[in-house]
């Protein structure tokens, strides 16, 4: 890569973030800066999402829409020249861009030194909707993430966000270096709208620390900064926030200074984020609603003044009303609604406890911000001018807490989702919060007091965002299982499955999937860039799937397909898992060095075919068993049995399909092909998980009964004597003196537990040494 490549992967990320909205600023005075920035920010953002996505859903090329955006900004600049070429201007934004590239270049160099200048997921997925249109000239066909994922292609409706990152990655010499870079510099911005709506809390007061505290409390907030610390990290919702906080800020302004721009800015951020992401648009319309109800009750007769007299901006956000109306209807983006907001929450095992938040999100920065909001609603009760601003701001704050207990009031969204949003409300609190103190002793002190109170403030801001920094930084590692970051041993791999096919023993060969092991090892997930449909292991997390199957058909056949992929891991070892590669296409599958590996290497039907960092690539190699004819494969096979190929580390693990909780267990054994472990205790307790993965199919009305009667399969090393089976209602069954034994168990002898568990105990009255091998549980009558 040459210089001008070098210079080109940096600068190309922050095209979207300036232009064309540079050319159509014209600053006065250093009092509007923060605006000012706000405003090149989101006309920029706003005018290329709208505009890449409409040029995209008509076939025009990304690059030809970029073109006719730099001419038309340059010809209106020209309009204006004499203005845009002042020295002041110069000035201004000399201003803007010395801090901004100053926290770039802070936070880009971890990017390159930890990261290698690679990105984190799940910014993966925007890549590959991203190239795809670069590919056809044309909007993602969303319809393909059932094939492409396993996914609903509702979840992945955010064109704008998709076309604006097509941009990125068009441009760039290395794509994955700029859409991470692109990541970083969305932060700062969001950060930087912190300052502004932090200087309109402080109504026209000069001072100039606040608005910097509330940019320094976002950028080292700790759980703000894993957007930095890791970039691409949750992308859509980084620039969800960039659009909600900057309409919010513009909403604000505009009731106080009627300055007509800020009305079209805020009609075409909202479009904007329409189009970029679902979650925080929900977030706006929810926030957004209860602010204006409050205006127009007490403004009621202005606004229509106001409407009258600016008629085609009115009519402007009115065709935009029902345009995205007409866009949302197309995409059944209400076809939602009904789990969205229902009496039946499935998301109220996820509510955090409200005592829990301070911990959650930071103590010094949680108590700084809510001081800080409390002390400015109490200052605003002479109701004064300065009144109005603090009214919108605390409402919209008040609003994104309520919805972080969403599920406990019928509202049906991830619950500390909405929490994490009040990280730029909570530092503007903060900078508020700190930066009146700060007033109070400059006004109030005098001496050495002073000067030792201001230090002493200074040093506690500094200790505590050292902190969070230190903190979020000394546990960021390439190894830990949940980070997702990309790295180069990956790149060859990816290439690697690029290029050379795959290829199942039956002979299909087009279209095969990898499934990967996104439970052990998040940053598997990079292999979808391999361009072959991707699959992935999510273990316990499939709980929300699990409870959003009843929503559509598609979705619990997604649900269904994914009760296979979790099969696939927990029987590793049996060649009859090659049933579920050939029943769902997939061409290889991933295990991850001391976890899903151990079962995979001692398959006799699957091979390593490559390897990268602690990921091993294996395919199968023998025809799939004929379940057909096998009793026990059929049942095994079943998506409604739960099950577990005993002899790995993850036995013991209750958040998997089923666990072996007993005392007296070796560690995993291996002979031949068949991995098993010994046990001496007399009784040896087995948990079925299924709260997590098939109470719908078991329990559909949450009886804490199964519908059906039960099944359980044990494979010993051996058969054994003297053996039974005790069911939760303390019912003794004898297990048949059998290598592969089966116990019917009638609905009445088992129940589920609070917990969601089932737990079956073998009995061992006399302390044989037991080999087991495999453990499985099933609705006998359930296909």
């Amino acid at each position: 890569m040459n210089f001008f490549e070098a210079i080109l992967v940096v600068v190309v990320p922050l095209i979207p973030i300036v232009l064309p909205g540079a050319f159509f600023i014209r600053v006065h005075d250093f009092k509007n800066l923060l605006i000012t920035g706000v405003r090149i920010i989101l006309w920029s953002m706003g005018i290329i999402t709208i505009a890449l996505a409409a040029g995209l859903y008509v076939g025009i090329p990304m690059q030809a829409v970029a073109l006719i955006l730099l001419i038309a900004s340059i010809a209106h600049a020209s309009l204006y020249k004499k203005q845009f070429f002042a020295r002041v201007t110069l000035w201004h934004a000399m201003a803007m861009i010395v801090p901004m590239t100053l926290g770039l270049a802070i936070f880009a160099t971890p990017f390159f030194m930890i990261h290698d200048g690679l990105p984190t997921g799940d910014v993966q997925k925007t890549i590959i909707w991203a190239g795809d249109s670069l590919i056809t000239n044309r909007l993602p066909s969303y319809d393909r993430a059932v094939s492409l994922l396993n996914r609903d292609p509702v979840d992945f409706y955010t064109p704008g966000l998709h076309a604006v990152s097509s941009l990125v990655l068009g441009l760039s010499p290395a794509p994955l270096t700029s859409i991470g870079i692109f990541a970083i510099a969305i932060a700062l911005c969001v950060a930087w709208i912190a300052g502004a709506l932090t200087k309109e809390m402080f109504d026209n007061h000069p001072h100039v620390v606040p608005p910097v505290l509330a940019g320094i409390f976002t950028l080292t907030q700790y759980r703000f900064l894993r957007y930095l610390r890791e970039p691409g990290y949750h992308l859509q919702n980084l620039v969800g926030e960039l659009f909600l906080f900057g309409m919010l800020l513009l909403f604000i302004r505009f009731i106080r200074r009627r300055e007509p721009q800020d009305a079209v800015l805020f009609v075409v951020s909202g479009a904007a984020l329409f189009l970029t992401h679902q979650f925080s648009m929900f977030i706006a319309v929810f926030m957004l609603a209860a602010v204006m109800i409050a205006v127009l009750l007490e403004y009621r007769s202005r606004i229509m003044s106001a409407m009258k007299l600016h008629a085609r901006i009115s009519l402007l956000a009115i065709v935009l009303l029902v345009i995205a109306l007409a866009i949302a209807s197309s995409l059944q983006l209400g076809s939602k609604l009904p789990a969205l907001f229902t009496a039946t929450p499935h998301l109220t095992g996820l509510l955090p406890n409200i005592a829990d938040y301070p911990t959650t999100m930071g103590e010094v920065w949680f108590f700084a911000g809510l001081a800080g909001i409390i002390l400015m609603v109490w200052q605003a009760r002479r109701r004064d001018e300065h009144h109005r601003q603090v009214v919108i701001f605390a409402s919209a704050t008040a609003i994104i807490l309520m919805l972080s207990q969403g599920p406990a009031i019928g509202i049906d969204i991830p619950p500390v989702r909405a929490l994490f949003y009040l990280v730029v409300p909570f530092s503007v609190g903060a900078a508020y919060f700190f930066g009146r103190l700060l007033l109070y002793i400059r006004h109030s002190m005098h001496g050495k007091n002073k000067a030792i109170s201001e230090v002493a403030l200074v040093l506690v801001i500094l200790a505590a965002c050292s902190s969070t920094t230190y903190r979020a930084y000394a546990s960021l590692s390439h190894t830990v299982r949940t980070n997702s970051t990309l790295t180069g041993e990956q790149l060859g791999l990816i290439e690697q499955l690029g290029s050379h096919p795959l290829q199942l023993p039956l002979g299909q060969g087009e279209g095969l999937a990898i499934l990967i092991d996104d439970y052990n090892r998040r940053s598997a997930s990079w292999l979808v860039l391999s361009g072959r449909p991707m699959f992935t292991r999510i273990a316990a997390d499939l709980h929300q799937q699990m409870e959003e199957a009843h929503q559509s058909k598609l979705r619990m056949d997604l649900y269904l397909k994914q009760l296979d992929f979790e099969k696939i891991f927990s029987l590793g070892s049996m060649p009859e898992i090659n049933h579920l590669f050939v029943k769902h296409n997939i061409g290889a599958v991933t295990g991850i060095t001391n976890s899903s590996q151990t079962a995979f290497m001692h398959n006799v039907s699957l091979t390593p075919v490559a390897v990268a960092d602690d990921i091993t690539l294996y395919a199968p190699t023998s025809p799939s068993s004929n379940c057909a004819v096998s009793p026990e494969c059929a049942f095994l096979m079943r998506p409604a049995t739960l099950a577990n190929d005993i002899g790995d580390m993850q036995d013991t693990f209750e958040h998997l399909q089923a666990s072996m909780r007993s005392a007296r267990v070796s560690e995993p054994k291996v002979v031949s092909t068949t991995t098993y472990r010994e046990v001496t205790a007399s009784s040896i307790p087995l948990q079925f998980n299924v709260g997590d993965y098939t109470r719908v199919l078991w329990d559909p009305n949450n009886t804490h009964h199964p519908e059906a009667s039960l099944t359980f399969m044990v494979f010993f090393t051996q058969p054994y004597n003297e053996l039974s089976l005790k069911t939760p209602s303390g019912s003794v069954v004898p297990i048949p003196a059998l290598k592969h034994a089966t116990v019917e168990l009638r609905q009445d002898m088992v129940q589920i537990d609070d917990r969601g568990f089932i737990t079956l105990t073998i009995v061992n009255p006399t302390h044989q040494r037991i080999g087991i091998d495999m453990v499985a549980l099933g609705p006998s009558l359930i296909p």
